[in-house]
């Protein structure tokens, strides 16, 4: 099957039977020509191997900055044109055109606002302990889930669910609407919807450090060292480059190395997992004052 192989310039995401097809160039009409002429390819790789494809389920994305106007992108298979999808769900995070998260944080903001509402009707009948069971069932999942990925949107998204976010553990502590929150994410031992985001950044920077992830990050940051061979103190610090564009400042590639870099070594010198997740999870925690 080599002469209709696509594999060289497409890239797959398969999960289960659904299949996601990834292509990007800067000039629109050579992105639209080549993935075109290689949808063709996947078609005949179909017919090959007696398989059917659902176009009728099959659509595309066309991911731009927001600033970027609409453009008629002209995608099909076998002369059938493609509908174009503003959002869809990938694994359970909804993914937007302008990747502003928009959409997820919008899902997400529902069903914790529903979720608040049965722990406040419960209050009168659950101990604060069985409350606080039902918060990690009803409400952390959503804060939790993927939240790398879009966790680092924009600080006014963050805090409509940090908000949702408070008046959650109030209920569950049943304390005054008023009241200061940090104490309770302290005791609880809970983090805030923003510092997940760093808790699970700075997981994945430490598994980079200790090669536990897979063979397509080796090359995906750079040490200070490898950029000059002047010795600094910062020269075993991971390189923070400075991209041009705000989306650009809010990806891990970027983001990953400021974080990880903020850590005090014996933090980053942990030897296990389970050791680095324990004593990040504490220095977050530890930089809850009363007053907030």
């Amino acid at each position: 099957m080599s002469k209709v192989s696509s594999i060289y310039n497409l890239s797959f995401i398969l999960f289960a039977d659904d299949t996601n097809i990834l292509y990007s160039h800067k000039d629109l009409d050579v992105l639209t020509t080549t993935i075109n002429s290689e949808l063709a390819k996947v078609q005949v790789w179909f017919e090959c191997n007696k398989l059917s494809l659902n176009i009728s389920k099959t659509n595309f994305m066309y991911f731009r900055n927001a600033h970027t106007p609409p453009v008629n992108c002209n995608i099909h298979i076998n002369g059938v044109p493609l509908t174009e999808k503003l959002s869809t769900k990938f694994l359970g995070v909804t993914i937007d055109a302008n990747l502003n998260w928009h959409e997820h944080i919008l899902n997400i903001t529902k069903s914790i606002s529903k979720n608040t509402g049965i722990l406040y009707k419960l209050t009168k009948l659950l101990s604060t302990k069985s409350l606080f069971m039902l918060y990690n069932a009803l409400i952390l999942p959503y804060l939790n889930h993927c939240n790398i990925v879009w966790g680092n949107c924009s600080i006014t998204k963050i805090n409509q669910l940090f908000l949702l976010q408070k008046k959650a553990i109030r209920i569950c502590s049943q304390s005054n609407y008023l009241d200061h929150t940090n104490p309770i994410f302290k005791k609880q031992k809970t983090l805030k919807v923003e510092d997940i985001h760093t808790f699970q950044t700075a997981i994945f920077m430490y598994k980079y450090t200790t090669n536990f992830l897979p063979a397509s990050f080796q090359s995906f940051f750079t040490y200070n060292a490898n950029i000059h061979s002047y010795p600094t103190r910062r020269s075993t610090d991971l390189h923070l480059d400075n991209p041009r564009t705000l989306l650009a400042q809010k990806s891990i590639r970027h983001h990953g190395p400021d974080i990880w870099n903020s850590l005090p070594e014996s933090i980053k010198s942990s030897t296990s997992l389970n050791a680095f997740k324990a004593t990040t999870k504490k220095y977050v925690l530890s930089k809850y004052n009363d007053q907030q």
